[in-house]
């Protein structure tokens, strides 16, 4: 096959990659016969499916916001249809990031090119990304596994939350002395997942006795057969949990926050960060209604937090300078020991500099910041929002468009034509219907 040829230096982030993934999707190695014509129709129909779910997102958010823009900003329910109509048949993308990233606040017919969105990131464009760097290793270290991100991570001097015991097929193996989980907060989770799913944690309620996420109050033995019982589906992880550092105390009640930390090899080969933004997720917060994750910006310079917002509910007056739920300030507030946090994801991303680009969730404890998890495929649209500005506006768009420039052959193993990850939303269905 050709290598493919592409010009994207003049173009915008967004812009080029979604040129980039175009063409590895119809580049990819079609069957002949047939079969490949049916695919080249599948990809068609997969266009045009795309477009319609992309105008009834349209006509639902006018719905749900159009009013209040005009309201607020004076931009006319008309123009705003408009302007989403030209993102989705002149730019490709959803028309979500109109009101999410409030494209509607400055806008130009090229702000849509400037936007990084998850159905190129996610499906194709950035497993081609991370193939140019080389394998430093025998393979790839797996993220998704976290025993062995731990394992790498310890290796490398990085420090990341104490692993107590591993569960499998119904048994604990212990990684350190069984006495070291009495009376200390734990955390189990699966050893394969994405984000918090599957997720517990106990709260010490006294000697030998824990208070669950769900309120419920159990002695030690009654978490470590709870434990040994999910184990039998999937592999679990028995941790000992993390506490907040007391610059971040009124941002949660009972989970741990972390920073969501971006970093991206340079042009000079060099891991450099480009986002930061502190986190909470609300499915982790017994006394929180809903499943919102809040976030706020992180000012790089400074460890400064910006206005907090959250994923769920993007009116143009959904910013809090307080936090929605405690009502503690967060615009303003400084965090502690940032330099730390910035250098322990630079550090992260050297021991795994065979992704091109990293999202780190970074623990700021008592002790000092630790490196809880890495996703090699970060999503990139609510940190756009949380930051008030496109990715190809910001320090992370010019490295971008350069690796993206060197992207010079297809990724033979790009997501199915309709781009819906159908397999992926059945598992995650099951697994909170077993949980």
């Amino acid at each position: 096959m050709p290598a493919l040829r592409f010009s994207p230096a003049s173009l915008p982030a967004g812009a080029a990659g979604r040129r980039a993934f175009n063409r590895i999707r119809r580049s990819a190695n079609l069957p002949s016969g047939w079969r490949g014509h049916a695919r080249r129709i599948e990809l068609a129909l997969s266009s045009l499916l795309i477009r319609a779910v992309y105008l009834s997102i349209a006509a639902f958010l006018t719905m749900r916001y159009g009013a209040a823009v005009a309201r607020e900003c004076g931009i006319p329910v008309g123009a705003q249809v408009r302007h989403q109509m030209h993102l989705i048949f002149k730019d490709g993308i959803n028309p979500k990031a109109y009101y999410f990233f409030e494209l509607y606040r400055d806008w130009s017919v090229t702000m849509g090119q400037q936007c990084v969105m998850r159905r190129e990131f996610k499906q194709g464009l950035l497993k081609a990304l991370h193939k140019q760097r080389p394998r430093i290793f025998k393979g790839r270290i797996s993220l998704g596994h976290k025993l062995e991100y731990d394992d790498h991570c310890r290796r490398n001097g990085l420090r990341t939350p104490r692993i107590l015991a591993v569960g499998r097929n119904g048994a604990l193996h212990w990684r350190s002395p069984a006495s070291d989980a009495a009376d200390i907060d734990l955390f189990l989770k699966p050893e394969i997942s994405r984000g918090a799913w599957g997720a517990l944690w106990f709260k010490k309620a006294g000697p030998h006795h824990y208070r669950s996420i769900g309120g419920r109050r159990m002695n030690l033995q009654s978490v470590l057969d709870l434990a040994a019982r999910r184990s039998t589906r999937k592999c679990q992880l028995l941790q000992e949990s993390l506490s907040n550092h007391a610059c971040l105390s009124g941002l949660a009640s009972d989970s741990l926050i972390v920073f969501r930390v971006f970093t991206c090899i340079d042009q000079a080969g060099e891991p450099v960060v480009t986002h930061a933004m502190l986190r909470v997720l609300s499915k982790l917060e017994p006394s929180w209604r809903g499943s919102d994750e809040y976030a706020a910006a992180v000012d790089l310079s400074t460890g400064v937090l910006g206005q907090m917002c959250g994923d769920k509910a993007y009116g143009p007056g959904d910013w809090y300078d307080f936090h929605p739920i405690s009502g503690v300030p967060v615009t303003g507030r400084r965090i502690e020991d940032w330099d730390g946090i910035r250098e322990i994801a630079i550090a992260g991303h050297r021991a795994f500099t065979d992704r091109m680009l990293l999202g780190w969730d970074i623990a700021l404890t008592p002790d000092g910041p630790v490196l809880v998890e890495a996703n090699a495929y970060p999503d990139t649209e609510f940190l756009q929002r949380v930051h008030k500005q496109s990715i190809g506006q910001s320090p992370l768009g010019a490295l971008l468009t350069h690796h993206i420039a060197r992207l010079t052959t297809p990724d033979q193993t790009v997501t199915r034509p309709l781009d819906f990850p159908v397999p992926a939303i059945r598992a995650r269905i099951v697994e909170r219907l077993r949980n």
